[in-house]
């Protein structure tokens, strides 16, 4: 596999976050299009993300087995990526506590059924 790029930005959210001086800035998270990143020995799909406010912008990605894989599991990384980065930072985000990526998950599982309300997964 190869280092990957910042593909098309498909999405993108700004948040509040409080550093440990106590200054607020805004920190921004881009997610971008999925796409191919490997056919050896079977395609592999990378989905890149870029998150903006700590220091000099940063570009990561997820693997999946294909682009929805990519896509879902970068959009469930974010929020402990982003998590990692405040407390090594000292700070913390002004935001929900799952920076509100990943509620409406929860939500629709207790809606339906599937999870117990109020029950975290």
């Amino acid at each position: 596999m190869r280092h990957f790029v910042m593909t098309q930005s498909i999405a993108s959210r700004t948040l509040s976050y409080e550093g440990a001086d106590g200054i607020s800035r805004d920190v921004s998270v881009e997610l971008g299009t999925p796409a191919l990143a490997s056919q050896e020995p079977r395609d592999t799909w990378a989905c890149p993300f870029r998150i903006t406010g700590f220091g000099e912008p940063t570009i990561h990605e997820i693997y999946g087995i294909d682009a929805m894989q990519a896509l879902v599991l970068a959009l469930h990384i974010l929020p402990a990526h982003l998590g990692a980065l405040a407390r090594d930072d000292g700070g913390r985000f002004l935001s929900e506590f799952d920076l509100g990526l990943d509620h409406a998950c929860q939500v629709y599982l207790e809606c339906s059924g599937e999870l117990p309300s109020g029950r975290k997964q």
